[in-house]
């Protein structure tokens, strides 16, 4: 493709040297070694490599939004532009704003995550066990995306309302490829790191009783990872704040629940099967944003206040009781009829799966960032108590 602006040529896009990655050396090994005679206690461990694949999202994206096969018109019969039938237009319309493009990054590679884990178990009595485990996850060359069509960051000076003074850094208006909206690149430079300790208690079925419960102790850190932000506009929450200097986004993960319980059972009484699964978890992290585009990169969703990091925000925990009540009725021979009573989230507990994570509102004229009120206060909810009724015949 020939390049419409010159300064494109300064962005380093030239991708004819894409690595194509055929190193992918991926080994795994695990053991297992009993520490007594009786085979009572066990330790277990294990290491491997496993290599992602690119999605077909991303390197379709990068065929079809090069600028060219892809534009945007726009025909109004109000303003003008569309003909009146039978009549058809006699050139195209004029490009009604600058085309973004996607392209891959020269050196891109794989998605590789490193996984080991070391357990030990403990056999109690005839029918019950207890492991102490942990796991660890790195993941390195994950894939993102960028816009990298921008200019040199600014120092801009600006208050909060009431009068605290903050600077921050701000993009400039021009763009260096002046022909092109954005250019979002694919990369491969973000990771991510998972430690997780556990502890799980099992008792296997029998005199008509079994339980499993486990309580998980972990922590996540990422840079904001995502294959997934190929639409200009509907994906800018997957940007970061800062597009040339995404290191910055380094924060807990998006799925990091530090402390998580589940314990599940079933218990066969009188001809009835009652059976349950508990989920008790600590919150999630949430961003705090600013409105109106404080960085001045086109995007105004990730945004956040001056020296406010990515996920610094703990939202509500999470607790759900599960329930299922069910008899089997025999109706002839091999026939059976099963009754079930369903109770989904039967405490009917409001667990919120959103907040509102806006504590500021940005005017670029005035640079003052006026307080949002509200911050932290519940949005949307989880389901709340469901009850169903089901039956099935068996034969």
């Amino acid at each position: 493709m020939k390049n419409p602006d010159p300064a494109l040529a300064a962005l380093n896009l030239d991708t004819s040297r894409i690595n194509r990655d055929t190193n992918n050396f991926a080994p795994r090994f695990g053991f297992a070694y009993r520490l007594n005679d009786a085979g009572t206690t066990v330790v277990r461990g294990g290491y491997g490599m496993f290599y992602g694949r690119t999605p077909a999202i991303m390197t379709g994206t990068a065929f079809s939004q090069n600028g060219i096969q892809v534009q945007t018109y726009t025909l109004n019969a109000t303003t003008g532009g569309l003909p009146t039938y039978p009549n058809i237009l006699s050139a195209p319309p004029a490009v009604n704003r600058r085309p973004d493009i996607f392209v891959f990054a020269s050196d891109y590679v794989q998605p590789l995550t490193h996984q080991w884990s070391f357990n030990i178990d403990r056999q109690l009595g005839r029918d019950y066990a207890v492991t102490l485990g942990y796991l660890g996850v790195r993941g390195t060359h994950l894939s993102r995306t960028r816009d990298i069509n921008l200019g040199a960051l600014e120092t801009i000076n600006a208050t909060i309302a009431g009068g605290e003074a903050v600077s921050f850094l701000r993009y400039p208006a021009a763009r260096p490829a002046s022909a092109f909206g954005r250019i979002q690149i694919f990369d491969s430079g973000a990771d991510s790191v998972y430690h997780g300790g556990f502890v799980q208690f099992t008792k296997r079925f029998s005199h008509g009783f079994l339980i499993q419960s486990s309580y998980t102790l972990a922590k996540a850190i990422d840079d904001a990872p995502d294959f997934t932000a190929v639409v200009v506009g509907t994906d800018d929450f997957k940007m970061a704040e800062y597009p040339t200097i995404p290191n910055l986004e380094r924060g807990r993960a998006n799925a990091d629940i530090r402390h998580r319980f589940v314990v599940s059972g079933l218990w066969q009484i009188a001809g009835f099967e009652l059976s349950t699964i508990t989920q008790l978890q600590s919150g999630r992290p949430f961003t705090i944003v600013a409105g109106g585009d404080p960085t001045n990169d086109g995007n105004t969703r990730t945004d956040r206040p001056p020296f406010v990091g990515r996920n610094t925000y703990e939202g509500p925990g999470f607790a759900s009781v599960d329930l299922r009540v069910s008899r089997d009725i025999p109706l002839h021979e091999r026939l059976r009829l099963k009754l079930m009573l369903e109770a989904f989230n039967a405490l009917n507990r409001p667990n919120y799966s959103t907040i509102l994570n806006s504590q500021y509102n940005y005017n670029a004229t005035t640079r003052v960032f006026t307080p949002v009120a509200g911050l932290g206060s519940p949005t949307a909810t989880f389901d709340p108590r469901i009850l169903q009724v089901a039956a099935k015949i068996t034969f």
